[in-house]
């Protein structure tokens, strides 16, 4: 399957019709049973069947979706990187951080960047480590902080605190 087969792919697994896929990739009706046609030439079997004025995907389908989403995951992930590449840099700087920093730490230091750096804009957002990694990896954010992480050859990391962990509880408790 070529990536324009896998995008009319799912258009139609979402939206139940041609028309309807259509109209969400923003091309002609014919155009999508033309790729759709053509898929399934190239496959060897039906991809959808006609169930009272509903496309439904026959077994085959249903056997591919879970390849055809990997496929999508991984060109969104592309996508995400090119825009990201487009970015001019100097223009901001994007920092991500653990919930437990990005609420209570850092939002004194961002108003702080302002203040010294009042022409290059401070990005803030949220996400667990896994995510902020995955973050990195795909240029959408530029620093990230977290409590503990275990490593990443495409990362570099840099210790910046240490600190001691203190436990409250009501007198008598322990």
């Amino acid at each position: 399957m070529r990536l324009r087969h896998i995008e009319i792919f799912q258009a139609i697994r979402q939206t139940g019709s041609i028309s309807a896929a259509a109209q969400l990739l923003h091309v002609s009706q014919p155009a999508v049973t033309k790729v759709l046609q053509h898929a399934e030439m190239q496959l060897g079997f039906a991809l959808f069947l006609r169930v009272r004025g509903k496309l439904q995907p026959t077994p085959e389908a249903l056997a591919l979706e879970r390849e055809v989403e990997k496929v999508s995951a991984s060109l969104q992930g592309v996508r995400r990187l090119a825009k990201s590449l487009r970015r001019e840099p100097g223009q901001s700087i994007r920092i991500g951080a653990i919930p437990a920093l990005a609420l209570a730490l850092l939002p004194p230091a961002v108003l702080e960047w302002k203040r010294d750096y009042p022409d290059i804009a401070c990005e803030l957002s949220s996400d667990h480590s896994h995510e902020l990694v995955q973050k990195l990896l795909m240029r959408e954010i530029d620093l990230a902080l977290t409590l503990n992480f275990s490593g990443h050859p495409g990362l570099t990391t840099q210790v910046l605190a240490n600190g001691v962990l203190v436990a409250l509880a009501s007198k008598g408790y322990w």
